[in-house]
């Protein structure tokens, strides 16, 4: 038969190409090094807990605003509620977390704080309103011209005293 005219494998055909005298050439392999795949996952895995971490904290801040507005919502209901009655209040008595108001048609209006800074307002023939949770440290001081809303922090530094004023010279009585 003849004689082999096959050349080795990657010299192309032509002398001196690549892998010339060494018989065979390297084959170039396409694709990813374990390496690169490992450095990928790594650099995925990184930016997953920094977008968990970015989420829950975005959804941690939504809430807590919400809570905010809620909460202050609540408040100026109360105070609305609440000057009302000083406003028109012929008698008061204040205790630290309870005050009575006599009301010119003949109502008592009671408003009693509690520890978890819950208000509620009671008042002959109508049905009890309720500020949950609108304060901690909520009382009650008499003052000449009304009332004074106090709030308090739990360490018992006073933080904000809302003055009430009345209409009429109130008659602060011991209750």
């Amino acid at each position: 038969m003849g004689a082999d005219h096959r050349e080795p494998c990657g010299t192309g055909g032509e002398p001196g190409g690549a892998g010339a005298g060494r018989g065979t050439a390297m084959i170039p392999r396409r694709g990813f090094t374990l390496l690169s795949v490992l450095v990928a996952i790594a650099v995925l895995g990184a930016f997953v807990v920094v977008a968990e971490r970015l989420t829950t904290s975005s959804i941690r801040l939504s809430r807590q605003a919400q809570e905010a507005q809620t909460q202050m919502i609540r408040w100026e209901g109360l105070l609305r509620a609440l000057r009302k009655d000083v406003w028109r209040g012929t008698l008061v008595q204040v205790s630290d977390r309870r005050v009575r108001l006599g009301l010119p048609e003949g109502i008592e209006a009671v408003w009693t704080a509690d520890a978890e800074g819950t208000v509620i307002r009671t008042a002959d023939g109508q049905q009890d309103n309720r500020w949950p949770r609108v304060a901690d440290g909520v009382r009650f001081e008499h003052c000449d011209g009304g009332l004074v809303v106090v709030v308090e922090d739990p360490a018992g530094r006073r933080m904000s005293r809302v003055p009430l004023a009345a209409q009429l010279p109130a008659r602060k009585d011991k209750p």
